[in-house]
């Protein structure tokens, strides 16, 4: 999982360069193979990587957009073997270490197309000198195939993500059967 989110970090530093903070314009991407919708402020680009999630190795397929030091993206994955929680709790752990990041908050939430619970996090950490925040939703949901894990996740410098709507990005996630 730690390479799961290596992207987010990466493609937030290398935003970190580009011009000045642009108006998010935020669009409603469906994604028939995810199963998924969910909204994103650019035009994403695809990627694919096997993981380990929970201690077990999974192919994840994601969609990641960067804007001006922040980094958005939306990911799923076959649900592997094990508690619910434990993939959660697995999944929260790795994506903080990628910012060498402390939990701030944290609470479980609804995911608009399913019964099953979410949990929604935010953790603070530092890469390279720069304060950063992690914002993020994920969810193990039954049924979908063999079970689909999803998670919704952005990376920005804490002087950015400030200016975002988080509630809005997060809790766009809708699970499309």
């Amino acid at each position: 999982m730690r390479r799961t989110a290596a992207w987010l970090v990466a493609a937030m530093l290398a935003a970190a360069v580009a011009g000045c903070y642009p108006e998010l314009d935020w669009r409603e991407l469906a994604w028939e193979e995810g199963h998924l919708k969910v909204l994103l402020p650019a035009k994403p680009s695809k990627a694919a990587r096997e993981v380990v999630l929970a201690g077990e190795k999974v192919p994840m397929e994601m969609l990641q957009s960067q804007l001006s030091g922040m980094a958005f993206g939306v990911a799923w994955s076959p649900l592997p073997a094990g508690e619910r929680k434990a993939i959660l709790d697995a999944a929260r752990d790795a994506l903080l270490r990628n910012i060498d990041g402390t939990l701030v908050a944290e609470r479980e939430v609804a995911v608009r197309g399913t019964d099953a619970l979410g949990r929604e996090f935010t953790g603070e950490g530092v890469v390279a000198g720069t304060p950063m925040v992690l914002a993020a939703r994920v969810v193990a949901v039954p049924g979908i195939d063999a079970g689909r894990f999803y998670q919704v996740v952005f990376v920005g410098r804490k002087d950015r993500a400030e200016k975002v709507d988080l509630p809005l990005y997060l809790g766009s996630l809708t699970v499309v059967p």
